[in-house]
């Protein structure tokens, strides 16, 4: 997922947001600065284990696991960013891309990547 408009997500906040919605979660600070990635996670969902990368920049999250998995986290993801700032889901080759509104449902994600 990427963030399009200036608005940046600070890890710290970050951080705290996800485990406050998973206290589960396993993260991994990443320390050496030159790496774009702040921070490694993984942790349980309904159908797998997700694991994802917050960037340094505070402007993108990747993350991998099964697709109501990716779905339910992408639509998580989002409720915690402004409502006017412009938020796409996509994959790694953006075959897919979708932009999300604070409307935008799991089920939305889901008939987005399985009609590409």
């Amino acid at each position: 997922m990427i963030i399009k408009t200036d608005w940046v997500f600070p890890a710290s906040d970050f951080k705290r947001q996800l485990l406050a919605w998973q206290p589960t979660v396993q993260m991994r600070d990443i320390e050496d600065t030159s790496r774009p990635a702040a921070l490694d996670f993984e942790f349980s969902m309904g159908s797998s284990v997700l694991f994802g990368t917050f960037y340094r920049k505070g402007k993108s999250v990747s993350f991998s696991g099964e697709l109501a998995d990716c779905a339910a986290f992408a639509h998580w993801f989002r409720q915690l960013i402004p409502s006017g700032e412009e938020v796409v889901f996509c994959d790694e080759m953006v075959n897919v891309s979708l932009d999300l509104s604070l409307e935008t449902t799991p089920a939305d994600v889901v008939n987005a990547v399985l009609a590409s």
